[in-house]
């Protein structure tokens, strides 16, 4: 139990380290479940320019933190389903 709250903390400082956007992106892709499509559209943005934003983000905090797939933060695939097809 002590060290799963250890791992959230570190997990904390390192969401706190990342960019405003990269919080963000991170939040709304992983957190809320968002899809590519949506994301772009609350942050402004066109969805390629969310999936580079994102690539980089999830670099970052793998960087910062390690390994986040036990946290629930997999990777997953940016297809084109996830940019949505009403392009």
């Amino acid at each position: 139990h002590e060290r799963r709250k250890e791992r959230f903390n570190r997990l904390q400082r390192s969401m706190d380290g990342l960019s405003p956007d990269y919080r963000t992106v991170i939040r709304l892709s992983r957190l809320e479940g968002l899809k590519i499509q949506d994301i772009a559209e609350r942050m402004g943005r066109s969805p390629s320019a969310v999936k580079n934003l994102l690539l980089r983000a999830m670099k970052q905090l793998r960087e910062s933190f390690g390994d986040t797939e036990s946290l629930g933060l997999p990777d997953r695939n940016l297809t084109e389903d996830d940019a949505g097809n009403g392009q």
